[in-house]
């Protein structure tokens, strides 16, 4: 593997809007404890949660759906599609969700690549997983990816999974302390000026949840 250097619905649905810096610098470096709440980026659309953004007061931002889940335990288990965008820009899950500052994110791009970290209360991330190519992840547009977060009661401690791969195992050694139940959901990053094509070409990612619950 090589290490990069550089629901407007029901079931009670929150959307956050969330500053941070795009890739290649990982995502979630700058990211805000107070979001602005904005639902105006996701709608349902040929069965599927879809994230569709292309305006210019965006650029080098990033958005999050998440959900009530029962119990937060169960497998957090997406399908997820990156229809147009910069390449460069992370989307994928966020589980073990517990507020704007307490959560884990796992993201992937369209050229391969995969992270995953955890956000803390004062804004800054702790990368469990920097910026990795990894052959698991399949490439390019409307291509789809399985993301998976498993929680392990014993010991205590997460497995993520792509398309079925384990990529990383991690315990709260990594990172402080491990946090468990929660909300799971979706995320989406928006690059900058010279990265994104807007307002002639939209980010535009897809999801559907399998598990905890089918969603949409």
């Amino acid at each position: 593997m090589i290490v990069r250097k550089d629901i407007i619905l029901i079931i009670s649905v929150a959307i956050s809007f969330i500053l941070f810096t795009g890739c290649p610098s990982p995502p979630g470096d700058n990211v805000s404890t107070k979001p602005t709440i904005i639902s105006a980026q996701w709608d349902i659309f040929e069965g599927a949660a879809r994230f569709l953004d292309n305006d210019t007061k965006d650029y080098g931002q990033g958005s999050m759906l998440y959900l009530n889940n029962t119990d937060g335990l169960t497998p957090v288990e997406i399908q997820v599609k990156k229809i147009n965008g910069a390449e460069n820009n992370g989307y994928g899950i966020i589980f073990a969700y517990q507020s704007d500052g307490s959560y884990y994110r796992f993201l992937i791009d369209t050229g391969g690549w995969g992270q995953v970290s955890k956000i803390n209360a004062d804004g800054s991330s702790t990368e469990l997983l920097p910026w990795t190519q990894n052959s698991a992840i399949n490439t390019g547009y409307d291509v789809l990816n399985i993301l998976s977060a498993v929680y392990n009661s014993s010991p205590a401690s997460y497995d993520v999974l792509v398309n079925g791969t384990n990529i990383l195992n991690f315990d709260g050694s990594s990172s402080g302390s491990l946090l468990s139940g929660g909300k799971s959901g979706f995320f989406v990053s928006i690059g900058n000026e010279a990265s994104e094509g807007f307002p002639d070409t939209p980010v535009d990612v897809r999801f559907n949840m399998i598990t905890p619950i089918n969603y949409p």
